[in-house]
Order: structure tokens, then sequence, then C-alpha cells
């Protein structure tokens, strides 16, 4: 599967896209979720100006297993390491 994302000349997200082989509205949702959770990229500059830009990523998918690209799990890692340090701390 293709996941697409469009950013604006401010790299704020503009535009999304998932594209299934096999349609799952339910696994596609999950997908555009985690387009949210993306850190957010610098801008792309081009002869001193920053212009729009898209970034493309592959999922693969095997016997209902999902190989997600690791900058989807950062920011759900960050979290779950700042909880997990502050539970124990207490």
């Amino acid at each position: 599967m293709l996941l697409d994302v469009k950013y604006d000349q401010r790299s704020r997200v503009i535009a999304k896209s998932v594209r299934l082989y096999q349609e799952n509205e339910a696994f596609r949702n999950e997908l555009l979720s985690m387009l949210d959770h993306l850190m957010r990229p610098s801008t792309l500059e081009v002869d001193g100006k920053d212009i729009p830009f898209e970034r493309f990523y592959v999922v693969l998918v095997e016997a209902n297993e999902a190989v997600i690209p690791e900058e989807f799990l950062d920011k759900r890692r960050r979290a779950a390491l700042i909880n997990t340090f502050s539970t124990k701390r207490k």
C-alpha cells in the first residue's frame, strides 16, 4: 500500500491519501490517523524560497502483518517512554 502526504510551503499537511490493494476502511482510517501524528518536517527550500512538497511511504503487508515506516512509530514511542519514566518516578 502507498501513503502520500502533501505539505504546503510552511510544512503543514494540506492533503493525505492511502491507497490499498484490497479495500479495508478500518485499516485505511488507522493509517490516516497515523499520518496525523508524523513529526512535522522542515521546510523545503529551493532558490531561497520555501516550496510545497510531498512524501511517499510504502507499507508492506504479508499474512496480516504490516511493516510500518519507523517515522510513524517515533512519536508514540516517545510518549510511551515518557509515561513509563514518569510512572517509575512516583
